[in-house]
């Protein structure tokens, strides 16, 4: 039986490929990840349980899966840009590519409800084969969709790609 391998992307969204727990124990040891950070990534990695009062670990300290995130594709300079954690982390996030846009525009963009793109931006429904063949340790931002994958269409949220235009104030 094969282990499944987890895309572990830590706080400066650099993937970790971890296939085991002893995977896991490498790159605390590598890190100097202290008890406590450890404990959590092995809840958020399934290898341990986490407590009574929910059911599964989303994040440790700025560490999360790489399947958690929302990916988001400038359909003009063809950069992604995954975003993870609460609505407020995910617009900050976001601001630094278009700084116009605002929590609710954000919100309605990663859940679905809003089909029309911001400005350039739509949503992906699945993480690009260029994110997912990343090397361990490999950075996860400034990525672009490579010149030869000229038709992205499989990965839209399946919505019309009209993109709404907001000003600028």
């Amino acid at each position: 039986m094969q282990a499944e391998l987890h895309r572990l992307v830590s706080p400066e969204r650099t993937i970790h490929r971890i296939a085991s727990r002893a995977d896991l124990d490498e790159l605390v040891e590598a890190r100097g990840v202290g008890w406590q950070l450890a404990g959590n990534l092995r809840q958020l990695l399934g290898y341990d349980q986490v407590g009574a009062d929910r059911t599964r670990r989303r994040t440790a300290s700025g560490w999360y899966l790489l399947h958690e995130a929302k990916w988001l594709l400038n359909t003009e300079s063809r950069l992604l840009v995954p975003l993870f954690g609460t609505v407020n982390e995910r617009l900050i996030a976001m601001q630094e590519h278009e700084p116009d846009i605002d929590d609710g525009q954000l919100k309605n963009l990663c859940n679905g409800k809003r089909k029309k793109a911001i400005g350039n931006w739509r949503k992906l429904d699945v993480a690009p084969s260029v994110v997912m063949e990343l090397d361990d340790g490999s950075s996860i931002t400034g990525l672009t969709l490579p010149p030869d994958m000229l038709d992205f269409s499989e990965l839209l949220d399946g919505a019309a790609a009209e993109p709404e235009v907001h000003a600028r104030v």
